[in-house]
């Protein structure tokens, strides 16, 4: 064994505890330096995540596609964000646009492509859309749905219930008549009959007539009536409503 030289020896002996000292400080800086940066991981691990979702986003607002790549191999929460991208500039595309084609683009998967037409579909008619958007790469049950939004918009537009006699399907033409009805009596403010409406909404229909009588101010707030199945098709009526007068 290397034996140190007797200066060396020497040096040891009268810097001992200055040596020892030295080597403990150094160890627990060592061990303190270890606990931060373990302490501060989850932080660090936090901003990279934000990094990498605020630079896929930026992709995204421009819309270019082929820079989707530049996510490749970007996995959050098991997530793969090369396929949100994607998912994200088609459904804009597709409402941006109202292009079904786009829709069939998504991966079916975290975006369903069938939600997606389906919003293109309504998004369409509102805007003023004719009926061949139907006709186009449709499953049987959003066809029907198609037919159905145009044909209860028309009956709306024109105010003429008549034209809910178009849909081939009881149901459908009941709730195309409810549609109507709902727009005389909350919107247009007309003396609707609460018997014209489907069952299941005339009790509704009874307690919003009293409930406005109360408080006239509030005769469009579809809340009044109190009864959720009458509700929530006013509720929706309101929102289509709304949406077809914005400027």
């Amino acid at each position: 064994m290397k034996r140190f030289s007797k200066s060396a020896r020497v040096f040891y002996r009268a810097n001992k505890g200055l040596i020892i000292s030295s080597i403990v400080v150094l160890i627990l800086a060592g061990s303190v330096g270890l606990w931060y940066y373990q302490r501060t991981a989850p932080a660090r691990e936090r901003a990279r995540i934000v990094r990498q979702q605020e630079m896929v986003a930026g992709i995204i607002a421009k819309g270019n596609i082929d820079q989707c790549a530049e996510a490749r191999g970007i996995m959050i929460e098991g997530v793969d964000y090369e396929t949100v991208c994607k998912n994200n500039i088609h459904i804009d595309r597709a409402y941006q646009n109202n292009d079904i084609s786009a829709c069939e683009k998504l991966d079916n998967n975290l975006i369903q492509v069938d939600l997606c037409k389906q919003r293109v579909i309504v998004q369409a008619i509102m805007s003023g859309t004719n009926k061949d958007i139907c006709e186009a790469n449709l499953s049987d049950p959003l066809k029907s749905l198609c037919q159905e939004t145009y044909w209860t918009e028309q009956a709306v537009a024109r105010d003429d219930i008549a034209l809910c006699n178009q849909l081939p399907e009881s149901h459908q033409n009941a709730r195309c008549n409810d549609n109507v009805l709902i727009e005389e009596l909350v919107f247009k403010k007309k003396p609707t009959s609460c018997d014209a409406f489907s069952k299941s909404l005339q009790s509704g229909c009874e307690l919003f007539k009293k409930n406005v009588s109360h408080a006239p101010t509030n005769s469009t707030d579809c809340s009044i009536s109190t009864s959720r199945v009458f509700e929530s098709l006013c509720v929706n009526r309101e929102y289509i409503h709304n949406a077809t007068l914005a400027p």
